[in-house]
C-alpha cells in the first residue's frame, strides 16, 4: 500500500512542477502578458501538450482551425501547399494558429515540425471554459489576444502600402 500512496503524491508534485516550469515560457507569450505567476500556472494546467516528429503535419491549409499552438522545444514552418510559399519559419517561445481562437474559419496556411518539437495546444473549447469559469482571466486573455491579432493587421496594412508604393514607382 506504501508505493501506491507514495505514487499518488508524486503525480501531484510533478503535475506542480510541470506547470511551474511551463511558467517562463507562457510569460513571454503575448497572449499571456500581464497574467500573474497564479494565473499562468493556471493557464498551464488547461493547456494540451503535443509532440511531433521531423517534417510531421500539425495542421493542414483549409481544415477547420480549433486552436493556436507555443512551440516549447523545436522549430515550425508555416507555408502554403496550394502556393508552396513558405510563411515563416517559428522557434522556441513563439506561437502560431491564434486565429482560430476567434473564427471558425478554415485554416489560411498549413504547419509542419522542421524537426523534433513540444507544442503546446490552447484551444477554442479551453479559451470558452476559462471564460465561463474565470472571468478575469479570461478577459485578460482576450483582450490580449486582440491586441496581437490588431498589431499583426496594423504590420500587414503597413507592408501592404508599402508594397503599393514599389509597384506603383517601378511602372513609372
Amino acid at each position: 500500500m506504501k508505493q501506491i500512496v507514495n505514487a499518488l503524491w508524486s503525480e501531484i508534485y510533478t503535475q506542480k512542477k510541470k506547470n511551474q516550469d511551463l511558467v517562463p515560457i507562457l510569460r513571454d507569450v503575448a497572449i499571456f502578458e500581464g497574467l500573474t505567476t497564479k494565473e499562468l500556472m493556471f493557464i498551464g494546467r488547461i493547456l494540451h501538450q503535443r509532440t511531433y516528429s521531423p517534417k510531421e503535419l500539425i495542421f493542414k491549409e483549409g481544415e477547420a482551425g480549433n486552436g493556436m499552438y507555443i512551440i516549447k522545444t523545436g522549430n515550425v514552418v508555416i507555408f502554403s501547399e496550394e502556393t508552396q510559399t513558405e510563411y515563416a519559419k517559428l522557434t522556441a517561445g513563439t506561437f502560431f494558429g491564434e486565429l482560430s481562437l476567434v473564427d471558425g474559419a478554415p485554416r489560411s496556411a498549413s504547419a509542419k515540425s522542421k524537426d523534433d518539437c513540444k507544442l503546446f495546444g490552447f484551444f477554442k473549447p479551453d479559451l470558452l471554459s476559462l471564460m465561463e469559469k474565470n472571468h478575469h482571466i479570461g478577459s485578460k486573455v482576450l483582450m490580449n489576444l486582440s491586441r496581437v491579432l490588431s498589431t499583426r493587421l496594423r504590420n500587414t496594412n503597413q507592408q501592404w502600402l508599402e508594397l503599393q508604393k514599389e509597384v506603383s514607382s517601378a511602372s513609372k
